[in-house]
């Protein structure tokens, strides 16, 4: 019993000894558990705090970046078959670079401003569509000037279309110059003939060099120089197939010319009055002269003499196939006129090259 006794006590002692060791244990292991969840609730606090502050820098962000801006619409490219009454270069036949209209498209804009007039090239490579070349032109110009696209060129007062029109086509190898209102006055027969002998030169060589513009720019050059020269003295439209005169020769001067020689001449007279009348020491209704008291007349005889008859001729044009009576035939003041099978009038030439 007493063994027993003593055993109890050493196990009780041994647990008195052993108690503040487990107590100490415990309690550290609750202060860590509670400074870990400090830890963890602080954590979560500073991220929720980072997500509040990150929040306001991504929308600063967002409102600093650079706002893109919008380049402007490249524009389109000048188109160079153009004037400032519009299209009057018609390359169908695709004889000209584009410089080479831009270049074109200048002298015909220039063309316009100097003479009031229009110019329009028309290109084609191939078989012809018309009976000739001629009509080809004609027809071409006539279209275009009823759809008003055509001979719109001030002054507004010219209601003919005046203007000139040049059709090349190397598939054929026709040619055709085609003139229409004050233009057929401008270019005579004689004047045509020039212009006709350098263009089918100048054509005939763009074959082997293909320098269709060159033909192009002379031909517009050559008819400038023209029109500034003005209109001959005497010329006259006529038929290219009776012959007969259409318009009554040209007057070299105007109204306003004739109005000012008148003057010039009437101030001269006046001039030479005065300056007889000065010379007489007469004064005026101190002296008159009697005419019927101090002459005489009697007639012996009288007769009838014939003097002299005048004949007025006017040579009849060849007929050309060309359309224009031109290349060195017609009137040399004259500009032959025919009707294209659209019913139009116009001068012109026509040829091969």
């Amino acid at each position: 019993m007493k063994k027993r006794l003593s055993a109890l006590l050493i196990i009780l002692a041994l647990l008195l000894a052993a108690l503040p060791a487990m107590a100490s244990s415990i309690w550290t292991a609750d202060f860590d558990a509670f400074f870990d969840g400090d830890n963890a609730a602080e954590d979560s606090k500073s991220s929720d705090s980072l997500v509040i502050i990150d929040r306001p820098r991504e929308t600063q962000a967002v409102t600093q970046a650079p706002v893109a801006t919008e380049e402007p619409a490249p524009q389109p490219a000048e188109n160079t078959g153009t004037t400032p009454y519009g299209q009057r270069i018609f390359d169908d036949g695709n004889l000209l670079s584009p410089a080479e209209e831009a270049k074109i498209n200048q002298q015909i804009t220039q063309f316009q401003k100097e003479t009031g007039m229009d110019f329009v090239v028309v290109t084609y490579n191939g078989p012809l569509k018309k009976a000739t070349a001629q009509d080809e032109a004609d027809v071409f110009y006539e279209e275009g000037c009823a759809a008003g696209i055509l001979g719109n060129v001030e002054p507004a007062d010219d209601d003919e279309d005046s203007g000139m029109l040049i059709y090349i086509n190397p598939g054929s190898g026709d040619y055709a110059v085609s003139t229409t209102g004050k233009m057929i006055d401008y270019i005579t027969d004689e004047r045509a003939s020039s212009l006709d002998y350098a263009l089918r030169n100048n054509l005939s060589a763009a074959r082997h060099t293909n320098n269709y513009a060159q033909c192009v720019t002379e031909l517009i050059s050559g008819t400038t120089r023209y029109v500034k020269e003005g209109i001959p003295e005497g010329a006259f439209q006529y038929d290219v197939h009776t012959g007969q005169m259409l318009t009554a020769p040209h007057k070299a001067l105007t109204g306003t010319e004739m109005l000012v020689s008148g003057g010039i001449g009437l101030v001269v007279c006046l001039i030479f009055v005065f300056s007889v009348k000065g010379n007489y020491n007469l004064k005026r209704n101190t002296y008159e002269y009697s005419v019927r008291n101090n002459s005489s007349l009697r007639m012996t005889r009288h007769g009838d003499q014939y003097i002299r008859s005048s004949v007025n001729r006017v040579r009849r044009p060849d007929n050309r196939s060309s359309g224009g009576g031109f290349g060195g035939g017609g009137f040399s003041g004259g500009s032959g006129v025919h009707t294209s099978s659209g019913g139009g009038s116009h001068g012109g030439f026509s040829g091969k090259f």
